[in-house]
């Protein structure tokens, strides 16, 4: 729809044809990372009864090291280093940067980066189930 619309707009292809099969990889990706973000919060009830505060956490972490906030081009080497190399990033900044500047190069940084976090946080989610299932205690009668 946003690319539809970009080029109803201004008449000229927000992405060029090559790279819309990666950047559709980009989106699926991210959406995968947000969800299993979520699902790990989700299962912060099990302990915390409320997981309100770890969402609200997460979120900040979003915008600030997402770039939401600032482009991670504006912020100081070193914390744009430490940026890229969390998960942030991949959910908003990756799609977005690619959509904006696609090259090849760019591609295989940030889908290295995505099927990493994508592995990483499904590995986490499991974990979590599994210790979850073991200390559920069910309140009510």
């Amino acid at each position: 729809v946003a690319l539809g619309t970009a080029f109803l707009f201004t008449g000229r292809h927000m992405i060029e044809t090559q790279f819309l099969i990666p950047w559709f990889g980009f989106v699926l990706g991210a959406i995968l990372i947000l969800h299993l973000f979520y699902t790990l919060i989700g299962f912060s009830a099990f302990w915390l009864q409320e997981s309100t505060a770890p969402y609200l956490v997460f979120s900040k972490f979003v915008f600030v090291l997402g770039g939401i906030w600032l482009p991670l081009e504006f912020f100081p080497e070193g914390l744009r280093i430490f940026a890229e190399n969390t998960p942030f990033p991949a959910i908003l900044y990756a799609p977005a940067h690619f959509a904006l500047n696609p090259t090849w190069e760019s591609a295989v940084f940030w889908g290295i980066r995505i099927l990493f976090w994508i592995i990483a946080l499904l590995l986490a989610n499991l974990y979590l189930m599994h210790k979850a299932t073991k200390s559920l205690c069910v309140n009510g009668g």
